[in-house]
C-alpha cells in the first residue's frame, strides 16, 4: 500500500508526505547574498518522508517541557499558546522527537551515546529532526519535481501571507506590518 499523502500525530500534529528526488542544494557560485560557506552540489533524497505542516507551538512543547517559555522580543511576547516555539536548542528538539515517539508507541529515534543524544542506527520509524538536504528539498520543491529558488517562489519581494522567512537583515525587502 502506497504511503498516505498526510497522517496526523496522536498529539494533533499535520504530517505531509515529501517524495524522494535528485536537487542541486546550496547556492551557485556567483549568487547575490551567497555566504563564502556555501557550495553546490547534487543532492538525492532516495526515500520518501514525512514533515511536519507547520512549526511546534510553544503549548505543543509544553506538554513535553511544562516549564518552557519562549520569551519576548521588543517586549512583546512570543510565548503564546499557538506561537512557534523559540529558545529550544539541537538536544532539546531531539529529546522532544523521541517524547512524541513515545506518546504515538514508535520506537525513539534518537539514543543516549557517551552522555549525549545520536540517531539510532539504523534509521528508525521514530519521530527525527529533517537533514539539511531533506530541509531544502522541502522548502524548495514543486509537486512537479521542479525547484522554486525560495519557499514562495523565484523572485523577491516575499508576497504577502508567505510565511515568516526574513530576519532583521531582510528587513529592508520586507513591508512593515
Amino acid at each position: 500500500k502506497p504511503p498516505s499523502e498526510s497522517v496526523t500525530t496522536k498529539a494533533g500534529q499535520a504530517l505531509r508526505l515529501v517524495p524522494a528526488g535528485t536537487f542541486t542544494m546550496g547556492s551557485e557560485r556567483r549568487e547575490q547574498g551567497r555566504r563564502p560557506n556555501e557550495t553546490s552540489r547534487r543532492v538525492t533524497i532516495s526515500r520518501p518522508f514525512y514533515l511536519a505542516a507547520r512549526e511546534v507551538t510553544n503549548a505543543e512543547f509544553r506538554r513535553f517541557r511544562p516549564n518552557h517559555g519562549s520569551g519576548f522580543v521588543d517586549k512583546r511576547s512570543i510565548d503564546l499558546d499557538a506561537q512557534a516555539v523559540t529558545g529550544v536548542g539541537w538536544a532539546d528538539a531531539v529529546a522532544y522527537c523521541n517524547w512524541l515517539s513515545e506518546q504515538d508507541g514508535l520506537p525513539p529515534a534518537y539514543q543516549s551515546q557517551g552522555g549525549k543524544l545520536a540517531p539510532v542506527q539504523p534509521a528508525t520509524t521514530g519521530y527525527r529532526l529533517p537533514t539539511e538536504a531533506e530541509w531544502e528539498w522541502a522548502a524548495r520543491a514543486n509537486r512537479d519535481g521542479s525547484l522554486r529558488k525560495y519557499p514562495w517562489g523565484d523572485a523577491l519581494p516575499v508576497p504577502p501571507g508567505a510565511g515568516n522567512f526574513g530576519d532583521r537583515r531582510a528587513q529592508a525587502l520586507l513591508q512593515t506590518i
